[in-house]
């Protein structure tokens, strides 16, 4: 049964999946993945009964919704729950009257974006040694 879990911190299947994707999958260094504020974040989890499959860190910032370390299982990728938890971040930054929501998408994911409505905002540029692209989708007009 998938159901959903908010935290104010990361816990030990948060550490364990973003280590498995980013760190063994990626190569990204763990200075990079771990910066030591995490509770500064909101974490939104997934879980298909007790088994993260798939996660968010969320962060409000003037009235626009930050989405970063973005991850879905390798064995459940492809079946449209990124998709399910970008739209509960959507759903997410529209309760908090947010008018936006932004993020630095890996240029591999970029079409995963498009899809959703996100738009590329800058040029490319490297981050973790990945090249990524900031992408925002409005949300509410700002009045």
């Amino acid at each position: 049964m998938i159901n959903l879990k908010w935290y104010d911190d990361i816990n030990k299947a948060i550490f364990a999946l973003r280590t498995e994707v980013y760190l063994e999958e990626q190569q990204i260094a763990y200075k990079d993945e771990f910066e030591g504020d995490e509770d500064a974040f909101l974490h939104l989890c997934m879980y298909d009964d007790d088994n993260l499959i798939a996660y968010a860190r969320l962060n409000i910032e003037n009235n626009m919704l930050r989405v970063d370390r973005v991850a879905v299982k390798k064995e459940y990728r492809k079946l449209g729950f990124g998709r399910k938890l970008m739209l509960l971040s959507e759903k997410y930054a529209i309760e908090q009257n947010n008018t936006s929501i932004e993020l630095n998408a890996q240029i591999q994911a970029r079409d995963f974006y498009y899809k959703l409505g996100y738009i590329e905002k800058g040029e490319v540029f490297i981050e973790a040694n990945i090249p990524h692209i900031k992408m925002i989708k409005k949300l509410l007009s700002e009045n």
